[in-house]
């Protein structure tokens, strides 16, 4: 059965698509700016930026057609991201410096809100499928 989405749902998806893609491109685009200020080694930001480019373009897709399977492959990729973040931040892996603690922190919680809307228009858009 075709999921119907619920117009925030739709909102969720392509704002994760938006930022996402926006933000590939300025980590690919400045990475080589960004490590003095964030305190985060060059190959990481790069890395996350090409990485981020395929996944914010396949986005835009999955918010114009929608399924429940993408959706929640979605949540849990960005559930995935917010975790990943803040384990990072917490280890001794990274040495950031206060703008760049600050930067992921920023960016998980940012994840997490748009990953909470995703969930709540997932459940308001097909209430007996969605779950």
């Amino acid at each position: 059965m075709p999921l119907k989405p619920h117009p925030l749902l739709r909102y969720a998806l392509l704002v994760d698509a938006l930022t996402s893609t926006v933000f590939a491109l300025g980590l690919v685009l400045l990475a080589g700016l960004l490590p003095p200020l964030l305190g985060l080694p060059d190959g990481l930001l790069r890395g996350i930026g090409v990485g981020l480019l395929p996944y914010g373009l396949a986005l835009f897709w999955i918010a114009r057609h929608p399924s429940p399977v993408w959706v929640k492959a979605v949540i849990g990729l960005n559930l995935f991201w917010v975790a990943d973040s803040l384990v990072l931040l917490g280890s001794k892996l990274i040495a950031p410096t206060a703008l760049g603690a600050a930067f992921i922190l920023v960016q998980a919680v940012a994840v997490g809100g748009v990953t909470l809307a995703q969930i709540i228009g997932l459940r308001r858009s097909n209430p007996l499928q969605a779950r």
